[in-house]
This record gives C-alpha cells, sequence and structure tokens, in this order.
C-alpha cells in the first residue's frame, strides 16, 4: 500500500508499505526488500514481525511515483518472485 503527504508549499513525501507472506499466507519477518523509485533512487528495508517494512521518498516534485519490488532476501527462506501478488506501487501527489 502506499500514502502521501504534502511536506512543504511544492513538495510532498510517498511511503511505500510492503507486506511480505509466505505460500502458507504466514507472516515473513527478517526479510530485507530491494526496490527503486521511479524518480530513480533505490531503497531497502528489513519487514517486521508482521511481515512488513516502509520505505519513504520525500521532496517529491513529480504527480506519481511507483516504488518497485526489485529483489527480497531471507537469511533461510528462498524467494520466488513469480509468486508475487504485486511488485509495484504507485502513489499520487496529494
Amino acid at each position: 500500500s502506499g500514502t502521501a503527504q504534502a511536506t512543504g508549499r511544492n513538495s510532498w513525501a510517498a511511503t511505500a508499505t510492503i507486506t511480505l507472506a509466505d505460500t502458507d499466507g504466514r507472516a515473513v519477518s527478517g526479510a530485507t526488500v530491494s526496490g527503486s523509485w521511479s524518480v530513480g533512487a533505490a531503497d531497502t528495508c528489513v519487514t517486521d514481525i508482521n511481515g512488513r517494512c516502509t520505505v519513504t521518498s520525500d521532496n517529491l516534485h513529480a504527480k506519481k511515483v511507483t516504488f518497485t519490488v526489485t529483489g527480497v532476501q531471507h537469511p533461510t527462506l528462498p524467494y520466488d518472485d513469480a509468486l508475487n501478488v504485486q511488485t509495484s506501487i504507485a502513489i499520487a501527489r496529494p
């Protein structure tokens, strides 16, 4: 999911929340999620006990940005990107 917040007169911030679950639907904690923003910046986060993590891009001026997950690393679990439900999160300016 994604949220947007005005941060200045002409700028805003976008926050993408990524949720990871295993094939049985259980939350996956401790996974490092890598991705990139459509404005060119790369970002990473580590999932918490609920399988969620967030990344934020601020000082934005575009009408819309997208965060795309490019990879997931976990110390013991394999990752198969073919099983993803969604890999990109589009967020519009507030």
